[in-house]
């Protein structure tokens, strides 16, 4: 149905985006962007993009909302089998190592004595998975040079250090996804988003306190 149906995408998609620039249009994948926002659709996935720092949840979720909605039903889907979210936040150091001490204080770290691949310490990045029957979460912490957070999605609300003086950074990236098959008629991508970003948020700022 996509490949008879991508031009009424795009079409009823400028009526609510009046700006809309078309980056490439085939039936296997459809891309467009906006004011910062780009937006995908392809034969078995759709998606919003906004590559800003110190974006708002709900703003988010509020403009993309129209595009989740017409690509629905215009396609005449009943049932969605992924919905996801992914967020990075970063909190910034005035210490060159500030980032990496943050990772290794992290409570997720496993105590060890043992070398691992002959090398001691504790792991400098850290990859890991969370899933239910419902909802996963997977979780890459990492640290970097402060200059690299710029180009980093958001910012996670806490209290940080003087991003002009800072060095380094700790990074959050979390991608937040539903495994339980969900009806459209159940789901609204504007509810969904904030409440899943609070979800990402809190989730964090539990990490920084342990």
């Amino acid at each position: 149905m996509i490949f008879d149906r991508t031009g009424a995408i795009c079409l009823e998609s400028q009526e609510h985006y009046p700006d809309l620039k078309v980056l490439g249009a085939s039936p296997a994948s459809t891309s467009f962007s906006t004011k910062g926002y780009t937006f995908t659709v392809e034969q078995t996935s759709s998606r919003a993009i906004l590559p800003a720092t110190r974006h708002d949840a709900n703003e988010f979720g509020e403009v993309t909302s129209p595009f989740f909605e017409i690509v629905l039903r215009l396609l005449e889907v009943r049932v969605l089998t992924r919905i996801g979210l992914r967020q990075s936040y970063y909190k910034v150091f005035s210490e060159p190592d500030g980032g990496i001490n943050a990772v290794k204080a992290l409570a997720l770290q496993q105590v060890s004595s043992d070398d691992y691949f002959g090398i001691p310490g504790e792991s400098q990045e850290l990859v890991m998975r969370w899933e239910s029957n419902d909802v996963g979460a997977m979780l890459h912490v990492i640290s970097t040079p402060a200059t690299s957070v710029l180009t980093i999605p958001d910012v996670l609300k806490i209290e940080k250090e003087s991003e002009e003086n800072s060095k380094s950074a700790i990074v959050f990236d979390v991608d937040y996804y539903t495994i339980a098959p969900t009806f459209r008629t159940q789901w609204s991508s504007q509810e969904w988003i904030a409440q899943t970003s609070h979800v990402i948020k809190k989730g964090i700022r539990s990490l920084l306190r342990q």
